[in-house]
């Protein structure tokens, strides 16, 4: 039987609909952050030490400080529970920025992510670290241009430098007559025509 999937936004959809699911993206001081509320083996691995944390911040815990998470499935996890945690990390989430839960979290070892704005991929250490972007030239607009560059790096071999992207155009010759065999005429004709 097919069934007509939708959107689930802010939710991650633990089953087909009707969508069972947990938020993922919260508000905090400066932007939002990932954090997914999970039970099972996962949940038991990840929410006590950010309960712990909202506790030692001062944020009242006591609804999940006795759950046992590794005995609750994803799948039947109780909606008053996952919206009493989320409405939880809502409150201690805008108590700090980005950069603080982010920090700590590693610390933590929450599984926790900060949702960056392209001004923040463009400023991350940890890509200034590795060099992760590489300028290209872009001699048609007389500037460089920062792209991202290789996703790895190896000790055998760097995978090759991102080149700017082609002109409208400017490979027409090698397409039209090397692969698809076209005469110089038939160009013209193409080109009086509007074609290309």
């Amino acid at each position: 039987m097919k069934q007509k999937v939708r959107r689930t936004g802010n939710l991650w959809a633990m089953k087909p609909p009707p969508f069972v699911g947990a938020e993922m993206i919260f508000p905090c001081k400066d932007g939002y952050v990932n954090y997914l509320i999970q039970a099972g083996k996962a949940g038991a691995r990840f929410n006590p030490p950010l309960i712990k944390w909202m506790e030692y911040d001062g944020i009242c815990v006591d609804a999940l400080k006795e759950i046992k998470w590794e005995e609750l499935d994803m799948i039947d996890f109780p909606k008053e529970l996952r919206d009493r945690f989320a409405d939880i990390l809502r409150r201690f989430f805008l108590k700090h920025t980005k950069k603080e839960l982010e920090e700590e979290s590693t610390k933590r070892r929450v599984l926790l992510f900060p949702v960056f704005t392209m001004e923040d991929i463009m400023k991350h250490s940890q890509l200034k670290h590795r060099d992760f972007w590489v300028e290209v030239e872009h001699p048609e607009l007389g500037i460089t241009v920062p792209y991202p560059g290789p996703c790895a790096k190896t000790n055998d071999s760097l995978p090759k430098t991102p080149s700017r992207p082609p002109q409208i155009g400017e490979h027409n010759l090698e397409i039209y007559e090397e692969e698809l065999a076209y005469s110089r005429e038939d160009l013209a004709i193409l080109k009086a025509e509007g074609v290309i």
